[in-house]
């Protein structure tokens, strides 16, 4: 039921967290990795992003169930997706959130220091992945071709990367493959010295997606005013 689902996820948030804590450790050690260095200067696919555990330490994730895998479509979205079946409750993904995100006001291309474009494996990858209509009424997509390869166009695709991202916690680079769902099958919790959990909501089969919710609070109002706040705040 979802009462005993909610109850399993609750009772793994105040297990796990030790081990994952001391594991995330020893792995920053070992390749020197901080939460204010994570995603810094870090470009690549998303599957080259999750290729190996240095890869993936590098956008700020510690642990990536071996049960879960990437979805990618025809047209270069991503998705995480089920390998193997996964019991309600059990952790997926361990990450901090990737650091030092004031970029200092810079423009791309400026001589500024201090700026440092966000992991190009997050969405939007392409313009062509903008929000079909950003806050609700900016058309990104029908911007010409030619903008995005100016500095204003670089800007705010790297910005774009930030904005439908970002969550309440921060910014996650894996955290941020899996897709929305009103009726997710997974959720996230907070734990110490800036770790995010993903962890399983209820059983997840092989072959089906996993899901969150990027709104919690939307989730019990009208689909129509679900839909109207994703337009507003995610752009679809």
């Amino acid at each position: 039921t979802v009462a005993a689902s909610i109850a399993l996820g609750k009772r793994w948030q105040h297990r796990p967290r030790t081990r994952a804590r001391r594991a995330a450790a020893r792995l920053r050690h070992a390749v020197g990795v901080t939460a204010a260095s994570a995603g810094r200067g870090v470009d690549g696919t998303p599957r080259e992003v999750l290729a190996t555990a240095e890869t993936r330490a590098a956008v700020g994730c510690y642990f990536f169930s071996d049960k879960i895998d990437l979805l990618e479509s025809e047209d270069g979205e991503v998705g995480i997706v089920a390998v193997k079946p996964v019991p309600a409750g059990e952790m997926l993904i361990v990450e901090t959130p990737i650091g030092e995100l004031d970029s200092g006001g810079s423009w791309p291309g400026s001589a500024d220091p201090l700026w440092q474009p966000l992991p190009r494996c997050l969405s939007p990858r392409s313009p062509t992945q903008a929000p079909l209509l950003y806050r609700g009424y900016l058309p990104l997509r029908l911007l010409p071709h030619a903008f995005w390869d100016t500095g204003i166009g670089i800007w705010l695709l790297d910005y774009l990367r930030f904005a439908v991202n970002v969550c309440d916690s921060g910014l996650f680079v894996v955290g941020s493959f899996p897709n929305h769902s009103c009726a997710p099958n997974a959720s996230c919790a907070a734990g110490p010295e800036g770790l995010n959990f993903t962890y399983a909501l209820e059983p997840i089969s092989v072959g089906q997606e996993v899901t969150w919710c990027f709104q919690d609070e939307v989730r019990k109002l009208p689909c129509w005013q679900r839909r109207a706040i994703l337009l507003f705040r995610q752009g679809f």
